[in-house]
Parts: structure tokens; sequence; C-alpha cells
């Protein structure tokens, strides 16, 4: 479970960059 969450988390990241971006 914590590996998904942290996986998820950084496609929000990333998701997040390229949105501003």
């Amino acid at each position: 479970m914590s590996k998904i969450t942290r996986i998820m988390e950084k496609v929000v990241k990333i998701d997040g960059s390229l949105g501003e971006g």
C-alpha cells in the first residue's frame, strides 16, 4: 500500500509540474 501511495504521489507531482509548465 505504501509503495502504491508513493507512486501515486510521484505521478501527481509530475502531472502538476506538466500542467504548470
